[in-house]
């Protein structure tokens, strides 16, 4: 084995996350949520309301915007939102936290939405 291959610390997948050099890294998590807004003035207010819960969460806006062409399939949604969570712990304890789970009365009325949950790839 080269040397410098063998002086790296390794990066190995281990149930709770990624370990390199013997220590756990937690790996982020995103949460992508395709939008067909029903009610443009109700799908603001809900977002202003949400954008909050997100950061007590440890949230971040990475991505919002429209759809600009589905290269392949159906997909009837036309907007797009990312967020990036510390971990999956975080993204579902925002999920599910008593004051976005609120707000989804309101949301309904507002959107159609669908929010898929996925883990940030390792570093390479």
């Amino acid at each position: 084995m080269h040397p410098a291959i063998r002086s790296r610390p390794a990066a190995r997948r281990r149930k709770g996350g990624l370990r390199r050099g013997g220590q756990e890294m937690k790996m982020g998590a995103f949460i992508v949520v395709h939008v067909e807004v029903k009610d443009p003035e109700k799908f603001k207010a809900y977002g202003d309301s949400a954008r909050g819960t997100v950061a007590d969460h440890g949230g971040e806006f990475i991505l919002r915007g429209k759809v600009a062409d589905v290269l392949h399939g159906e997909h009837a949604l036309k907007n797009a939102v990312v967020i990036r969570f510390p971990d999956q712990a975080a993204a579902k304890g925002w999920y599910d936290s008593p004051e976005y789970q609120a707000l989804i009365p309101n949301r309904n009325e507002a959107a159609d939405m669908v929010f898929i949950s996925f883990d940030e790839p390792p570093a390479s």
